[in-house]
């Protein structure tokens, strides 16, 4: 019930403009009828991401949404008409965040250069 109570704060943060948390995805308005679910990768150094590791981390942010879009009515109904975004993001523990890459409609794009 309390992750509920987070999904509908979400879902009303989110459409007022601001990037809401939960359960560790970042979800915001990317543009209008964008909705961006983010995540940041496990890997604790920069160098240590590769493209398989981010697609990985990719594939397993939408296998988690896409639970919690199964999970929760509310969630599945608000963004029915949204196209989705997913996210990969870097942070550098306070110093900096940035993007690694993105997905929407099963296209990749990179947004740093990965080996």
């Amino acid at each position: 019930m309390q992750l509920l109570n987070r999904i509908e704060a979400a879902i009303a943060s989110v459409t007022e403009g601001k990037p809401f948390d939960v359960d560790g995805i970042t979800m915001y308005m990317e543009a209008p009828g964008i909705l961006s679910v983010s995540v940041y990768t496990q890997c604790y150094y920069l160098e240590n991401i590769t493209k398989a590791i981010a697609l990985e981390e990719i594939a397993m942010l939408k296998e988690k949404f896409s639970s919690m879009l199964g999970k929760y009515p509310v969630l599945s109904t608000w963004v029915a008409d949204l196209q989705i975004m997913h996210c990969l993001a870097y942070n550098d523990y306070g110093r900096a965040s940035f993007p690694i890459c993105r997905e929407m409609n099963n296209q990749t794009q990179w947004l740093i250069e990965l080996q």
